[in-house]
């Protein structure tokens, strides 16, 4: 009789491995299960970024005289998409007012915020990196995963999984070689290319810089 061969364990993940892990379900829960659709892919294709309704609604920040801003506005509009509208006209007005009177009612912390968000957002089926960002910080937030949400210059949000203990927030080189980067945003504006929705934090300079020509941190959520 022939000896049997050793069975041996399967190895178990690394660390590494687990927040790779944990950051693919989030981002196919809020791409594939929530079904979000960010309404500004267009304003980051450098061929159609002219003719969009975010690159004239950003000329309008703190515009005068009021003549010509009604001029831009109505430019604007012209270029809205059913997309736009369900942001910029549905949830983040609704948001507004909803936050607005939480704050009345003493729901006024941050994690209020984002379940009121999230909330809207998974409603209407539509988001920009923050909406998405904040329904996947909350998927693993709820899942007891060590999550921080980014915001990065010049107007992007992504969430950080398994970053180390006591690292600076604003120096993605201090996130630990366990660090994960999970951005749903990113991974659809990319046609679904799951190299840029989840990622290990080493790679954040190449890829990061790449989507957004730079790589500077704005503000850092921390994990609760």
């Amino acid at each position: 009789m022939s000896p049997q061969a050793k069975k041996t364990a399967p190895a178990s993940p690394s660390k590494l491995e687990q927040n790779l892990g944990y950051s693919m379900q989030a981002v196919n829960f809020v791409l594939k299960r929530a079904k979000l659709q960010a309404a500004n892919y267009d304003y980051y294709d450098p061929q159609k970024k002219t003719s969009t309704f975010e690159f004239y609604a950003n000329q309008l920040n703190g515009y005068q005289p009021q003549a010509e801003y009604d001029a831009l506005y109505k430019q604007a509009n012209a270029h809205k998409t059913p997309l736009d509208a369900c942001v910029y006209d549905g949830v983040r007005p609704v948001r507004n007012l909803v936050t607005g009177i939480a704050a009345q009612l003493g729901f006024d912390g941050e994690m209020d915020r984002y379940r009121i968000i999230a909330a809207l957002a998974m409603m209407a089926g539509c988001g920009n990196c923050q909406e998405e960002s904040i329904v996947a910080f909350l998927y693993l937030h709820d899942m007891k995963v060590r999550v921080h949400r980014i915001s990065a210059l010049p107007d992007h949000a992504f969430v950080v999984v398994g970053m180390a203990a006591g690292a600076t927030f604003d120096d993605y080189r201090t996130w630990g070689s366990d660090a994960v980067i999970c951005d749903p945003w990113a991974q659809g504006f990319q046609k679904g290319n799951a190299k840029f929705g989840t990622y290990p934090a080493a790679q954040f300079e190449s890829v990061m810089g790449r989507l957004l020509g730079g790589v500077e941190i704005e503000r850092c959520f921390p994990d609760v």
